[in-house]
C-alpha cells in the first residue's frame, strides 16, 4: 500500500514537470511476500519486560504499529507488515512494545536467579584429589589443546577398525595439523615430551587430565574425561644406586591413586595395544572394568619421534576418569585392627610365559579358605635353571585367624592344600 503510493505520487510529478506519460501499474517480482504470523504469549512478554501488562494494552500498541493481531485465548499471532521483517520472534514483538510502551515507564526491578553455594560436586572433588594424587608423584600438568593431526593415529599405529578412527574434523581449523578434535591423549603427550627433550630435560613426568571426542553418529559427539601421563627419566651415573624401571615407577604412581580412593581391586594384565612394548605393558582393570593401559612406547614408535637417545624408556598411560570416578564407592567400611598375628609363607612356582601373574593371584583367591587375608607378587625370574617358555613367579601368602592365633600345623595344612589347587589349576610346578 505504501509502496503504492510512494510509485502513484512519483509518476504524477513527473507527468507535470517533465511532461512524462503515464501508462499502466507494473507489479512484477521473483518471490511473492507472505507474511508470517508470531505466536505470542502474554505472561511470556510481562516475563521478559518485568512488567504487568493486560492483553489489552498490548494489541493497542501492536495494531497502532500496523501489525495485525488475532487472539487465541491463552495465546495471541501477531502479523508484522511487509517493511518490518526484522520482526520474527516472540523476543523481537516484547522489544516493539516495550519501546512504544516507554522504557522509563518500566519499572527497576533485580533480577531472580539461582546462585552456587559454591561447593564443588562429588566429580568434581574426585577429579582435584587425582589431581594431587598424581602431583604428589613427582608428575607436572600440562593443558594442550584438544586437536590433532591427521597423521597423529598413524604415528601410533592404532588400526583403521579402531573406535579412536571415529574422528571428527573442524571445518575452520587454524592449521592441517590441528584439524580433527583428538580421540586420545597420547600424541599431544609425545610431542610435549619431545619439545622438552630436545631443549635437555632428562626427568620427564607430565600428566593432563581432558576430554577427548569420538565421532558416535549422532548429533553430539561422545565425550570422555582421561587422565593421561608419561614418564621419563635419562640413565646417568649417580651416587646413590637406584635401579627401579620407570614401568614400575609409573605403575605405583597410579596405585597410590587407587588407593587413596579405597579402592583395592584393582588389576593389571597384559596389554594389546599397538603402540606399546609387548611384555612391558598392562592394561588396568577395577572390579573388572577396564580403564585405560599403561606401558613403554614401542622401539618403531621411538624410531618414527626421532629421538637422538640410546633405546630410551618412555612409559605413558591413560585412564577413562568417568568410568573411574563411577566406581568410587560413596561409603567406606573400617575394619577393626587385627588382634591376632600373621603366618606368612612363600610359593615360587614355575609356570609358562603366557600366564599373567594376576591370573594365578585371582585363583588363589578363589581357593576356599577363610585363613587367606592378602596375596602378593614379590619376584619374576627368567634364566638359569628355568626352561625356554617358562618363568619363575613368587608370591608371598599372609594367614591370619580375626578369633585365634594360628598353630603351624594349622598354617601348613592349609598352605599344602592351596599349593596343590594352585598347580593343578596352572599346571605348573613347584621350584625347586
Amino acid at each position: 500500500m505504501f509502496l503504492e503510493n510512494a510509485l502513484n505520487r512519483t509518476a504524477l510529478m513527473i507527468n507535470e514537470i517533465a511532461g512524462g506519460t503515464i501508462h499502466e501499474i507494473i507489479d512484477a517480482y521473483p518471490v511473492k511476500y507472505v507474511p508470517e504470523s508470531i505466536r505470542v504469549r502474554c505472561e511470556k512478554i510481562n516475563k521478559i519486560l518485568g512488567t504487568k501488562l493486560v492483553k489489552k494494552d498490548m494489541f493497542e500498541v501492536l495494531e497502532r504499529l500496523g501489525m495485525s493481531v488475532v487472539d487465541k485465548g491463552d495465546v495471541f499471532f501477531v502479523c508484522p507488515p511487509a517493511y518490518r521483517r526484522d520482526i520474527q520472534t516472540e523476543n523481537d514483538i516484547a522489544e516493539e512494545i516495550a519501546r512504544f510502551f516507554g522504557y522509563d515507564r518500566i519499572q527497576i526491578t533485580i533480577p531472580k536467579g539461582p546462585l552456587s553455594s559454591g561447593l564443588l560436586n562429588e566429580k568434581t572433588k574426585y577429579i582435584n584429589r587425582v589431581r594431587d594424587v598424581i602431583k604428589k608423584s613427582g608428575f607436572t600438568e600440562v593443558i594442550n589443546y584438544s586437536f590433532m593431526s591427521p597423521s597423529s593415529l598413524d604415528m601410533i599405529s592404532i588400526p583403521k577398525t579402531d573406535r579412536r578412527r571415529n574422528t571428527i574434523g573442524i571445518r575452520n581449523p587454524l592449521r592441517q595439523e590441528e584439524s580433527l578434535l583428538r580421540t586420545t591423549l597420547i600424541p599431544a603427550l609425545l610431542e610435549n615430551f619431545k619439545y622438552n627433550l630436545d631443549r635437555g630435560q632428562k626427568d620427564i613426568r607430565f600428566f593432563e587430565i581432558s576430554r577427548v571426542f569420538q565421532d558416535i553418529r549422532e548429533p553430539l559427539p561422545l565425550e570422555e574425561l582421561r587422565l593421561g601421563g608419561l614418564y621419563y627419566k635419562e640413565r646417568v651415573p649417580s651416587l646413590w644406586g637406584e635401579d627401579v624401571k620407570g614401568f614400575f615407577v609409573t605403575k605405583g604412581a597410579l596405585e597410590s591413586m587407587f588407593l587413596e580412593f579405597k579402592m583395592h581391586e584393582f588389576a593389571f594384565s597384559p596389554s594389546s595395544e599397538p603402540f606399546l612394548h609387548q611384555g612391558q605393558s598392562a592394561d588396568v582393570y577395577i572390579a573388572g572394568y577396564r580403564l585405560g593401559f599403561i606401558g613403554v612406547i614401542g622401539s618403531e614408535i621411538v624410531e618414527h619421534l626421532d629421538i637422538k637417545r640410546h633405546n630410551p624408556e618412555i612409559i605413558i598411560f591413560e585412564i577413562n576418569l568417568d568410568l573411574f570416578c563411577s566406581l568410587i564407592s560413596e561409603s567406606i567400611q573400617y575394619v577393626p585392627i587385627p588382634k591376632y598375628p600373621s603366618v606368612e609363607r612363600d610359593i615360587a612356582l614355575v609356570v609358562d610365559e603366557n600366564i599373567p601373574a594376576s591370573e594365578i593371584q585371582n585363583i588363589i583367591k578363589t581357593f576356599t579358605s577363610e585363613l587367606i587375608e592378602a596375596v602378593s607378587v614379590f619376584d619374576v625370574y627368567r634364566g638359569k635353571h628355568i626352561p625356554k617358555g617358562k618363568k619363575s613367579l613368587a608370591f608371598n601368602i599372609v594367614y591370619r585367624s580375626h578369633d585365634r592365633t594360628l598353630r603351624d600345623d594349622e598354617v601348613e595344612r592349609v598352605h599344602t592344600s592351596l599349593v596343590d589347587f594352585v598347580l593343578k589349576r596352572t599346571g605348573g610346578q613347584l621350584r625347586g
